[in-house]
């Protein structure tokens, strides 16, 4: 009984509805994928822009048969960084290439401050003004802003050249991310019933 009258109370909420819901899904999706992209990245990144750890990698531009079964990863953290570099170099395959490479991996420190602090710090605090601003004004045009801005900033973020301008970026890009829960949630609510 109460699921039929769940679903003739959805019946009643006509198709506009829906079509909000779907595109708030869309804007919420391209929140997640704009926050994850650094962690997808990071690697590439690190290297262009040469920062954070090192470690031994599959030099990527060998195919798999090439490795013949040799794994690049050394986890002996009592090792020096020239003693890794030398280990690194000294694995080849069958035809005497160099399979691993000694570079920068994109971890450490440097990568923790932008997937954490850097981006979730600013993210919760913003989220507050946002909201308030969210009940005075047209959340709606907010939200689309706020999409605008951590696109753009995303966008911009593959231009950058330097380590301190990926950390302002993603600092950005939280500001921006952070609009998208409250005004997505609050225009649900006024659009479905409980």
């Amino acid at each position: 009984m109460g699921i039929k009258r769940k679903v003739l109370e959805f019946r009643e909420i006509g198709c506009y509805p829906v079509y909000v819901l779907i595109l708030l899904l869309l804007t919420y999706l391209l929140n997640q994928l704009d926050r994850y992209a650094i962690g997808v990245t990071s690697i590439y990144i690190a290297q262009e822009m040469q920062w954070g750890d090192k470690g031994c990698l599959l030099n990527t531009s060998y195919s798999k048969a090439q490795f013949r079964n040799i794994s690049c990863g050394i986890h002996d953290k009592t090792l020096t960084s020239h003693q890794i570099e030398s280990i690194c170099d000294s694995k080849v395959n069958d035809f005497g290439e160099h399979v691993c490479k000694y570079d920068y991996n994109g971890q450490g420190e440097l990568f923790q401050i932008l997937a954490g602090p850097a981006f979730i710090v600013v993210y919760t605090f913003s989220g507050i003004p946002l909201a308030a601003i969210g009940d005075l004004t047209n959340r709606r045009n907010l939200l689309v802003g706020c999409l605008f801005f951590w696109s753009a900033m995303t966008f911009i973020t593959g231009f950058t050249e330097k380590y301190w301008q990926l950390l302002v970026l993603r600092f950005a890009i939280g500001i921006g991310e952070a609009g998208c829960t409250p005004f997505a949630a609050s225009i649900i609510a006024d659009y479905f019933p409980s």
